[in-house]
């Protein structure tokens, strides 16, 4: 349902930033490449950042949830671990086979600091201090094959987001027209209106 994502759902690099100027389906990029980290890394910790806990706890509960329980394969194996263990299936932590997925908050100190992870998911990253971002990346310091992604809607320029896509190879979508490439946007805006 989401044709224009088609081509960023495929991209499997470990780090990524997706930077857009509106709602354009970020996080249904972001759901499946937590879920499939977790599982492509057996035993795994994996978390996924909010500005602040309620919004974790919603998301957690009304986008993670019907996600997995709309795949026959994945629904029965949310809330258990491998072999025979008891997993997880509260608000905040949730089991799928043998990874364990966290849904934090970067405001809070129990949420950045502790456990080390091997991937770690930024949501809405414009509404986050760059210091309680850092205090997070901690946790995947020591790994080698981590995962980060960062997506957020667009911010003020060479701060949250846009930093972080600057320092990145800082690729374009873009849009079908008449041009042989398409156009980019959000490069040419106000003048792209014809």
């Amino acid at each position: 349902g989401y044709p224009h994502m088609l081509e960023v759902f495929a991209d499997e690099h470990p780090s990524q930033v997706i930077m857009a100027g509106a709602q354009t389906s970020k996080t249904a990029r972001l759901i499946p490449r937590f879920v499939r980290s977790g599982i492509m890394r057996p035993g795994s910790f994996m978390a996924y950042y909010f500005p602040d806990q309620p919004l974790a706890a919603k998301f957690s509960s009304e986008r993670f949830v019907p996600f997995i329980r709309s795949s026959h394969e994945l629904s029965k194996f949310l809330g258990k671990a491998d072999m025979g263990q008891k997993g997880t299936d509260a608000v905040f932590t949730r089991t799928i086979g043998g990874s364990v997925y966290f849904f934090l908050s970067v405001s809070s100190r129990s949420g950045t600091e502790g456990m080390p992870m091997q991937g770690i998911f930024f949501d809405e990253m414009r509404l986050m201090s760059p210091g309680d971002v850092s205090r997070a990346e901690q946790r995947i310091k020591a790994q080698t094959n981590a995962v980060v992604m960062k997506v957020s809607t667009a911010g003020y320029p060479d701060s949250d987001i846009h930093a972080a896509f600057l320092a990145g190879d800082q690729n374009y979508w873009h849009s079908d027209c008449s041009c042989p490439d398409g156009v980019v946007l959000s490069l040419s805006w106000p003048n792209c209106i014809a």
